[in-house]
């Protein structure tokens, strides 16, 4: 029915993507900072592991515009 990517993970599944503290995320999402896509059910919260990726993959091309960007300044 799912494919790999359509896993749904729950908050202690981010940490091989995402390798910061439970705490860390769990502020993140109380603050309203930046995660990737998310829902919450209850009070348990939910991220698709294609969102996942694809937000690590945003990250990673500012990150390297950034560096690009400053390298040409």
């Amino acid at each position: 029915m799912f494919d790999d990517d359509d896993v749904v993970l729950g908050i202690d599944d981010l940490h091989p993507w995402i390798p910061v503290s439970r705490k860390t995320l769990t502020n993140r999402l109380r603050d309203g900072r930046d995660l990737p896509p998310h829902y919450s059910v209850g009070r348990k919260t939910f991220f698709r592991r294609s969102a996942v990726l694809a937000w690590i993959e945003q990250r990673e091309r500012e990150s390297q515009e950034h560096t690009s960007a400053v390298a040409d300044a």
